[in-house]
Parts: C-alpha cells; sequence; structure tokens
C-alpha cells in the first residue's frame, strides 16, 4: 500500500503512477482505496480526472518518505557505502563554476568512490525534486523555508562589474569611476528568464546584447568589449582576461538546500557542503591576501 500511495501522491495523477508501477489505473485506485480504509480517513481530494492530496495525505507522504529515506540511509550506513556511489548535485551555471567545481575536487580527493552527478538547475522544481529524492543537494541564490528541508547559508555572494583587458575602462578609468559612468557603457545583459545578473533595478544601463547564459555574457565581454554585471568568484576565476572594473556593492545569500538528515552521522551531501565551507573559506582568505598586497 504505502509505495503505491507514495507513487499516487508524489505523481498526482493515476494514470503516470499506473505506468510507473506497472500496474493498471483501476487497481491503484483500489490500492489507493484500501490503505484510506485501514487509516479511516481520505487522502486525496478527488474531482473529475483529478486526484491530489489533501492535508492528511501531505502529512502521511512526510512520514513516508522521512521512514523510507531512514531505511535506505540505515542500509548504506551498515553496507559501510555511505560515501560510494551517485551524489546528485544542481546549481545554477555561475555557482557552478565559482563553488560546485572547487567543492566537488575537494570531495574527490576524500571520497574518490562518490560520483557526482551534476544536473541542471529548475528552481520552480528544485525542492519538489529534493523531496522525491531525485536530487540530493542543491545551491540556490534563494531559498524559502519548507518543514521537509534543510536550508543553511554558505556564502554570501558579492558582486562586481566586469570588462576585457582592453576595456577604456580597465585601460584608463576616470578618476571619478562609479556604478553611472558604467551604465552608459555598452552592456551584456540576461534576458528576461535568466536573473545571474542581480543589477540595482534603478540605474539603466546601455544595453546592447542579451543572453540566456553567463558563459555566453563571459564571451561577449571578451570578444564584444561590453560590461557585464557578475559575481566576484566568477569574474576572478579562469576566464581569459576579465578584469573588475569597480564593486557594485551587491551581494546575495548562498545556501545549501536539502532533505533533512536522518542519522547523526556524516552523509555524502554533509561532506560536500562542508567542502563547499572549505572553498568559500580559501576564496575569502585569497581576497584578503590580494587586498593586503
Amino acid at each position: 500500500w504505502l509505495p503505491a500511495f507514495r507513487a499516487v501522491g508524489e505523481a498526482q495523477h493515476l494514470p503516470s503512477a499506473a505506468a510507473a508501477l506497472g500496474v493498471s489505473a483501476p487497481a491503484l485506485s483500489r490500492t489507493i482505496k484500501l490503505l484510506e480504509g485501514s487509516v479511516g480517513t481520505e487522502l486525496f481530494l478527488r474531482s473529475n480526472r483529478r486526484i491530489e492530496l489533501n492535508a492528511a495525505g501531505q502529512a502521511l507522504l512526510g512520514h513516508l518518505r522521512n521512514a523510507m529515506r531512514l531505511v535506505d540511509d540505515g542500509l548504506e550506513a551498515v553496507a559501510d557505502s555511505t560515501f560510494r556511489g551517485s551524489v546528485r548535485v544542481a546549481a545554477s551555471y555561475s555557482v557552478t563554476l565559482s563553488h560546485v567545481m572547487p567543492a566537488l575536487a575537494r570531495l574527490h580527493a576524500r571520497y574518490p568512490d562518490l560520483q557526482p552527478d551534476m544536473q541542471s538547475l529548475d528552481a520552480a522544481k528544485a525542492y519538489e525534486a529534493l523531496k522525491k529524492g531525485e536530487l540530493d543537494v542543491v545551491f540556490l541564490e534563494e531559498a524559502t523555508g519548507d518543514e521537509e528541508l534543510l536550508i543553511e547559508e554558505v556564502d554570501r555572494i558579492d558582486y562586481g562589474v566586469y570588462a576585457s583587458a582592453q576595456h577604456p575602462l580597465v585601460t584608463d578609468p576616470p578618476a571619478d569611476l562609479d556604478l553611472s559612468t558604467c551604465a552608459r557603457h555598452g552592456w551584456v545583459v540576461p534576458g528576461s528568464t535568466t536573473p545571474y545578473d542581480d543589477w540595482p533595478p534603478d540605474l539603466p544601463r546601455n544595453v546592447r546584447l542579451r543572453v540566456s547564459s553567463l558563459g555566453v555574457a563571459i564571451e561577449a565581454c571578451l570578444v564584444l568589449g561590453l560590461l557585464a554585471h557578475m559575481p566576484d568568484a566568477v569574474g576572478r576565476s579562469r576566464h581569459g582576461g576579465l578584469h573588475r572594473v569597480i564593486a557594485s556593492g551587491r551581494s546575495q545569500s548562498l545556501y545549501a538546500v536539502r532533505r533533512v538528515p536522518m542519522l547523526d552521522t556524516p552523509d555524502r551531501v554533509a561532506v560536500l557542503v562542508e567542502a563547499m565551507r572549505e572553498v568559500v573559506a580559501a576564496m575569502r582568505a585569497a581576497d584578503a591576501s590580494s587586498e593586503v598586497v
């Protein structure tokens, strides 16, 4: 009954859940009815062809997910396989470059049997993917509370204006250089569905190009001589000659979001988050050292 309930509760569509389980939709519907009879309450709201969890069903689904995870985690601990196998990670392009990849390098050095699986980030679906067990950890610039998830701030990301080494604001910056001066030059900015920029909304820019990814924006800076607003950790990394024109004063929190741990012992996500914190500490130390120099 319980695996059938979980499949229907997560799909909230009988035919899809039945197909996933390899049973017929009528048979699955009867199983759900038997479960509701056993617990003494309805678990779903039914209308025409729709079926969705009610409050009791949502509570039971949360408990069931935790119970199944507790068994899985316990089996891994007994089999000594906690630090072997896949760890599924999702993050934005910029966070992947600046934070996740250095953290994965540290992780691989300590736990070579772990196999990170980097997946594309759909922030709107990230929480549900975590709850379903489709992802292990997501790194997000914005996070909202959820009782099934653990949300930890791992960094505060600073932003700056970046350009190629040949840009006039790099080769011959004016004495009164500020963001307004920068705004008058040509810019590459994100498209409407790509919120990596975090530019002050009340300061219009001379937009010359809109792109869908930060990687393309970097190329536009290098090839087309445009300015871009991006995280310092990305702009200062290995991108063939980007230079920070000016700090913008903008910053944004970076969060690690995962399911609440079931066991008291460290797991594969915990060691990845710890590696991320070490990367952040190393970046802060490097920034402090460069300021002294």
